[in-house]
């Protein structure tokens, strides 16, 4: 007698519980993932799975994507290895994207309560060449972040209260390492089925 063959039914994997939902319960799951990653990341740096651990298993289709959605919208960033921490002080409203020059001349305009600084004043502070310093202000510009300044060919920064956080440095926020460092346990999150 030849083997059973399974009926198509069974062959066929049932989609992941966050796909069932409904969009009210999908819009709750996604409001649920966001506050729950806000809450953990303004305590300090997470890894991903530390991120994940305490999400309820139906929930956990929609945790990529918020995370997705939270690092297209400047407000979190990953600094590598699976780590994430929240951008300081606002949202950047642009994916975060290291840019040490731009940093550069952002925080020496930011460093000054003088009105403004021309492309000199600056190529001539960080020993830069204008050049590198223009590429650096008009990206800034374009993020929002600076604007002209009162006089002729000067930048300030856009707002005076990012300027002060800037000038206090990194001082006022604790980077601890506040979360388990254990291995979740994996035979408990197989998936979000």
């Amino acid at each position: 007698m030849p083997p059973r063959k399974p009926s198509a039914a069974r062959t066929l994997s049932r989609p992941p519980l966050y796909a069932r939902m409904s969009a009210p319960a999908r819009a709750m799951a996604r409001h649920t993932v966001r506050a729950h990653i806000r809450e953990c990341l303004q305590r300090g740096p997470h890894a991903v799975l530390e991120l994940r651990r305490d999400i309820p298993l139906p929930m956990l289709g929609a945790f990529h994507v918020i995370l997705e959605e939270m690092v297209h919208a400047g407000e979190i960033a990953s600094i590598g290895h699976g780590v994430y921490v929240q951008v300081p002080w606002m949202p950047q409203t642009i994916p975060v994207q290291a840019s040490p020059l731009a940093d550069l001349v952002l925080a020496t305009l930011a460093d000054t309560t003088k009105p403004g600084h021309t492309v000199a004043q600056l190529a001539q502070a960080l020993a830069l060449t204008h050049a590198q310093v223009h590429a650096a202000l008009a990206s800034l510009e374009t993020m929002g972040l600076i604007e002209p300044g009162r006089g002729a060919g000067q930048y300030r920064p856009a707002s005076p209260r990012m300027a002060s956080h800037i000038r206090r440095g990194a001082r006022e926020r604790v980077f601890a390492d506040v979360a388990s460092h254990e291995a979740p346990g994996l035979c408990d999150e197989v998936g979000d089925e």
